[in-house]
């Protein structure tokens, strides 16, 4: 969960980034098990977007998040048209090897 001050789905885009990745890896840990805790929320930077008066700007955040879960539905149809592809290719060169 964030606070009040940021948006999640924002928050989970930076944290998807290779930029967030690398954040979580460096403050990935533990004793027994490593994890996020609380030391993990203070160490880990995500930056946030802010108004002319340098109060944090929500609505850069959702529409940044919006932007980037648009994006993410586009790559996935566009995999899911490469995959339905592949398969006529498959078909087309079983049927004229069967044939041949």
């Amino acid at each position: 969960r964030v606070k009040n001050s940021f948006v999640s789905k924002y928050v989970f885009w930076f944290l998807f980034s290779p930029v967030g990745q690398k954040e979580i890896l460096q403050n990935f840990g533990g004793a027994a098990q490593g994890g996020i805790n609380r030391r993990f929320v203070e160490n880990v930077n995500i930056p946030i977007p802010v108004t002319k008066n340098d109060r944090l700007d929500l609505r850069r955040q959702i529409l940044i998040a919006e932007y980037l879960d648009s994006i993410h539905n586009k790559v996935k149809q566009i995999e899911e048209l490469q995959k339905l592809q592949l398969e006529k290719f498959k078909q087309l060169k079983e049927s004229i090897l069967s044939k041949a």
